[in-house]
């Protein structure tokens, strides 16, 4: 009976050893994962000064951080639209595109090009028929005023002149 006793406390003992071992094991792998950790989050600090900087930047919220419902509201871009014909543009007096549309309007037909840069020549001044055609196309191109009835050739929308 004794020798089973024994047998038992050297089964015990060694069971015992084997958990030292195990836990040794256990805790040597537990630090891994916590320094593995400390540098995960050393390297999240850095991430979030930065979003914290940024949102000083732009005075609040980064607006991609927040939900929808808590988003800034941003100016949106507003899309132009071709104006009606019964509008009437607004240019500065004197500006290139009221002398222009002036012209269009006194002659009541597209007009070329060429012949607003005549007209507009015979003040003195030098004008260049690229920085005119330029400020014209650009003009029609956003659908203002003007719009392009042929080559180098403008009328007005608001007289219902149409590209040909």
């Amino acid at each position: 009976m004794t020798g089973n006793i024994v047998a038992v406390q050297d089964l015990i003992e060694a069971a015992e050893a084997r958990i030292l071992e195990i836990r040794a094991k256990a805790e040597v792998e537990i630090g891994k994962i916590r320094s593995n950790l400390a540098e995960q989050s050393a390297k999240l600090e850095g991430y979030i000064q930065g979003i914290k900087d940024a949102t000083r930047a732009n005075g609040g919220a980064h607006p991609q951080l927040l939900p929808p419902s808590e988003a800034p509201k941003t100016r949106k871009t507003v899309r132009r639209t071709r104006r009606r014909a019964n509008s009437t543009p607004k240019f500065r007096q004197g500006s290139l595109p009221d002398r222009v549309r002036a012209m269009v309007l006194k002659s009541k037909k597209p007009i070329h090009l060429s012949e607003v840069v005549k007209q507009l020549g015979r003040g003195g001044k030098r004008v260049a028929l690229q920085s005119v055609e330029n400020r014209i196309s650009a003009l029609a191109r956003k659908s203002h005023t003007f719009i392009r009835t042929g080559a180098r050739t403008y009328g007005l929308i608001e007289m219902g002149h149409a590209p040909k």
